[in-house]
């Protein structure tokens, strides 16, 4: 019934994207977490910015990763990648 009624008032982008940012928090800790200004979703993928360069360059290496165990967590193909900023 609550997926339906989701669907219905058309909840369904909103919440998988809230599920996004949650899950993108919980793999990288609340010391990245804190140095992240803005997070919002485009075209698929999960756009990052970072206050840290240092931060920003230690996710470059491994966010093919993060969006493959994002969408693992999550369990469908939400996003296609990670835009680092």
């Amino acid at each position: 019934v609550m997926q339906t009624l989701i669907k219905e008032l058309g909840l369904e982008k909103g919440l998988k994207e809230a599920k996004v940012y949650t899950v993108f928090d919980e793999l990288v800790g609340e010391r990245v977490t804190r140095l992240v200004t803005r997070k919002y979703m485009s075209n698929r993928k999960l756009v990052v910015h970072l206050k840290s360069s240092i931060a920003r360059s230690e996710l470059m290496m491994i966010r093919n990763e993060l969006a493959a165990e994002i969408n693992r967590k999550l369990g469908e193909q939400v996003i296609e990648g990670i835009i680092l900023s």
